[in-house]
């Protein structure tokens, strides 16, 4: 019976090591792995979850495959070293062949392997989690994210009030930021506090950095205690204007996430909109950029306490 497994995931082959990685288990490594090199799949992960050890003797293998893989413009990447292991790695010189990443993302977009049109699911669940919680939370309003879409043109929404958060991780750079028409803002605000508030003023307006505050503070602790992120704090800003307009930097898609909530007293079409704008530019290695901007596309009506969101 094998001490490897490995398990095609997408267009990668995750590869789950043993307890122990021996003398014993280096032929068989062998005969793996020139198995592994032969198939037409670019990206090879090494799961180390269960690993302990790693004998001296064994780290031949893993560098001849390295070599293997790099001749023929592959990719070698190690998830889930422990510390010690990791420490032991670093001491013989071999982290240029173990290549440690924090996430099967990370290893993609340090490989290249990042398209353009792809909806970065493991990155953005964690906001529309947050979002969710927050409007329920602060605002009793329940929403439904539908299914995601790349939007393929610009399409013009009143701005009026803007939360903006800046991004900035080991790994990546970008922005998020919450934007309302100023009656959606209203609504949601006088939600929140029981008030019946006609016009946004200084006094009120800082309500939705906090909303956007709270939607980062949640994600942010998912993405860096689970995925290893490493997203810094960060002070939100508040802008206000007649008409905001709210522009990516960079060439990236723009991927929309709709949301979804039943207007149980009114089911006419639906009159404001409500604009949350996530974006955001991996820097693995320069000068590899990979920038993405995503916007979140609510509406509500104005007809009562539930809100549909599209």
């Amino acid at each position: 019976m094998s001490t490897y497994k490995s398990e095609k995931q997408e267009d990668l082959n995750m590869i789950f090591c043993p307890p122990k990685i021996s003398a014993e288990t280096t032929e068989e490594f062998k005969n793996l792995s020139k198995n592994w090199a032969l198939e037409p799949i670019t990206l090879h992960i090494f799961n180390f979850e269960k690993t302990l050890e790693i004998s001296p003797n064994a780290f031949q293998p893993f560098v001849l495959f390295k070599q293997m893989l790099k001749n023929d413009n592959k990719f070698m990447f190690s998830l889930n070293l422990n510390n010690n292991l990791l420490q032991d790695i670093k001491a013989r010189g071999l982290e240029q062949i173990f290549n440690p990443v924090k996430s099967i993302h990370h290893a993609k977009v340090k490989a290249g392997l990042r398209a353009k049109g792809n909806i970065d699911v493991e990155f953005i669940n964690p906001f529309l989690s947050a979002t969710k919680q927050t409007l329920s939370v602060q605002a009793q309003t329940e929403i439904q994210p539908l299914k995601p879409y790349i939007k393929s043109k610009n399409i013009p929404y009143q701005v009026n009030i803007a939360g903006v958060i800046s991004l900035i991780s080991d790994h990546f750079t970008g922005s998020i930021t919450l934007c309302f028409p100023s009656e959606t803002f209203l609504n949601i605000y006088n939600k929140m506090f029981d008030e019946q508030n006609t016009k946004i003023n200084s006094e009120i307006e800082d309500a939705a950095g906090e909303l956007l505050n709270i939607i980062y503070g949640q994600s942010k602790a998912e993405l860096n205690d689970k995925k290893g992120y490493q997203l810094k704090k960060a002070i939100p800003t508040v802008l206000t204007a007649d008409k905001l307009r709210i522009r990516q930097q960079g060439s990236g898609p723009t991927v929309v996430l709709p949301f979804d909530s039943i207007d149980l007293l009114d089911h006419e079409l639906l009159m404001f909109q409500l604009l949350f704008v996530f974006g955001y530019k991996f820097l693995p290695e320069p000068p590899l950029v990979v920038p993405v901007l995503v916007r979140f596309l609510l509406k509500n009506s104005r007809s009562g306490r539930h809100w549909r969101i599209v």
